[in-house]
């Protein structure tokens, strides 16, 4: 299976390593325009984040806390179900 990356994370994590190995903030610019160069040609993956139903604004917590009511499927789901019509409520307990 593929893995996916932050690319803001990868260069915050250079940028760490460089401050550890030189006690400072400078690289020399041809290693940090290089690394910077790589990281940017990667291609980027076209993927979306999973909304799972505890998390959605088209579900409602049912009595038992296990499972939830769609609103968009009319249907019960686990709590950690996920589906293509999530969409994330940011009031949603976490």
């Amino acid at each position: 299976m593929a893995e996916y990356i932050d690319r803001e994370a990868v260069m915050d994590a250079f940028a760490q390593r460089v401050k550890r190995s030189n006690n400072s903030d400078f690289a020399s610019p041809p290693t940090w325009n290089s690394a910077v160069g790589i990281v940017e040609r990667f291609p980027a993956a076209d993927v979306v984040e999973v909304v799972r139903c505890k998390n959605c604004r088209m579900s409602m917590l049912c009595a038992d806390e296990r499972e939830r009511y769609c609103t968009s499927t009319y249907t019960y789901k686990p709590s950690d179900y996920y589906c293509a019509n999530g969409k994330v409520d940011e009031e949603a307990d976490k």
